[in-house]
């Protein structure tokens, strides 16, 4: 959590079990390394999502549309990875909220997120291809909507982004 939480977490990770494999970046992916994420999505949203989000207000408005986007796209694969529904409907309802005024792009960012050079990372799936392995529908029907959204009337290429997501 950013500064100013009240909720401490370990955010150690051993490094003799992860000699040449990347560290998790963010207190996030710390914590469902170390299978804790339940915790960490339980204190966020007491913290509040929304508190936290409006905490970036004081810093520019570039920096803090990337910061807003990155922590949509993380949370959201991370989210899915963990299979917290009740984090992920509360993140929906934001990422669909016009107080954030995504756009398009940003929408598509944030649902096709995925980083494909670290084989290990939670982040090595899209956010539906977690739901769907998880067998989460519930998930994986609010990531249609979206990707509806991102793509209205173009078939074809929803077709091929939802392909590629899975």
């Amino acid at each position: 959590l950013e500064k100013g939480a009240d909720v401490m977490l370990n955010n150690s990770v051993d490094d003799e079990t992860r000699e040449h494999v990347r560290k998790p970046d963010i207190p996030m992916e710390v914590s469902l390394y170390n299978q804790r994420g339940q915790n960490y999505f339980a204190a966020l949203q007491i913290y509040g999502i929304q508190k936290m989000l409006s905490d970036w207000n004081s810093i520019g408005a570039i920096d803090q549309r990337l910061k807003i986007v990155m922590f949509f796209k993380t949370h959201l694969a991370g989210g899915s990875f963990d299979k917290n529904q009740i984090f992920l409907q509360e993140l929906f309802l934001l990422i669909q909220s016009t107080e954030y005024n995504l756009s398009k792009d940003d929408l598509d960012t944030i649902i096709h997120f995925k980083e494909d050079e670290c084989p290990e990372s939670i982040f090595r799936k899209t956010a539906l291809s977690w739901a769907n392995e998880n067998d989460d529908r519930i998930t994986s029907l609010e990531l249609l909507k979206l990707e509806r959204n991102v793509h209205e009337c173009a078939d074809t290429l929803q077709t091929k982004c939802l392909i590629d997501g899975l």
